[in-house]
């Protein structure tokens, strides 16, 4: 029995969001929260940088992804990371006007309780964010 849990990070609402998936028989019920974290940004040289928090209240197993929606983007170095452990690979493509991506979340990254995502600017390009999605299993 897993449960499937998603927060939504966006601009200007708090609620959380998971779902739960229980199969007895031939029944299957489901559960749905919310939790939406202001996430949007504009990411300059002189603002490079953002941090937000956001709650796990149980305990997250196995991977988990993020998906992120990002406008304007020019270089693939910027970085995302999760409780200051930067996320492998590159976490936003390249794309000009907006795009959603999805980034993986290894297995020991998420924890019980407060977690944070942080953004940080790292090449010549001004980019937006706008939404994140993290989504993981109990």
């Amino acid at each position: 029995m897993g449960r499937i849990i998603t927060v939504l990070i966006v601009l200007g609402l708090t609620a959380y969001h998971c779902h739960s998936f229980h199969k007895i028989g031939d029944t299957t019920m489901a559960r749905a929260d919310f939790n939406w974290i202001p996430f949007t940004h504009d990411f300059t040289e002189n603002d490079p940088t953002l941090t937000v928090q956001f709650p796990i209240e149980g305990t997250p197993i196995d991977d988990a992804y993020l998906l992120i929606t990002a406008h304007n983007v020019t270089f693939q170095t910027h970085q995302i990371s999760i409780n200051n452990q930067e996320l492998p690979g590159f976490d936003m493509p390249l794309h000009s006007g907006w795009q959603t991506w999805m980034d993986h979340i290894p297995a020991g990254v998420l924890q019980s309780g407060t977690n944070s995502i942080t953004i940080v600017r790292m090449g010549n390009d001004d980019f937006t964010t706008k939404d994140i999605v993290v989504h993981w299993r109990e």
